[in-house]
């Protein structure tokens, strides 16, 4: 068991570092430019983390261990609506984006990568999440669906995500948290009023 200092240090080397990252980039980012912003020694830095990859793969861990969390909490207040945390992983992965623009892209590409020290984390991430829709699902009407329809879904939301193109961030994340909503209730064949949007 990691001793509190251990914790500390670890948490505040994360802290300093994520500005780093959504500054320079995760790929522009070198070992020295955390050094600066920790303000430790190569040796301290290299006591807590083998390398700079191992700092992303903690970030994203904790990341992805507040998202599950967040969503299990959403469905705990509301119990009477069985989609509740599905909405709301939704909202809080865009917000996500919103918050870290560039870095969540690199984030994402990283962690579909066999060799990153990212990947296992992600299908523990994909595991849970479709868990939870899973569940979801049956307390809304008792069915059970594919799990590879939730795979699917999880897919079409990282795949939009990768497309935003930075112009109008907040106008681009809110196209895609509706058009994520919609796939939802489309694919699940719940009811809707609304309608897949259209170009002109």
């Amino acid at each position: 068991m990691e001793s509190l200092k251990t914790t500390a240090t670890r948490a505040a080397i994360m802290a300093a570092a994520m500005p780093v990252f959504v500054k320079r980039g995760i790929a522009h980012t070198r070992v020295e430019d955390l050094l600066v912003a920790a303000k430790l020694s190569r040796r301290t830095f290299y006591k807590y983390f083998t390398s700079k990859e191992a700092v992303v793969a903690a970030l994203f861990e904790a990341a992805t261990e507040q998202l599950v969390f967040a969503m299990e909490q959403a469905r705990r207040g509301a119990p009477d609506v069985p989609l509740a945390g599905i909405r709301a992983g939704i909202d809080i992965y865009l917000q996500f984006h919103q918050v870290n623009g560039k870095v969540m892209r690199e984030i994402i590409e990283l962690a579909m990568r066999g060799d990153s020290l990212l990947f296992p984390r992600r299908r523990w991430l994909r595991g849970e999440l479709v868990r939870i829709f899973d569940e979801s699902v049956t307390a809304l009407d008792g069915r059970k669906v594919d799990p590879l329809v939730y795979h699917a879904l999880l897919s079409a939301l990282d795949g939009m995500t990768l497309e935003l193109e930075g112009t109008d961030p907040a106008g681009e994340l809110a196209r895609v948290r509706q058009i994520a909503h919609l796939l939802v209730d489309r694919v699940l064949g719940l009811p809707t009023t609304s309608e897949l949007p259209l170009v002109a």
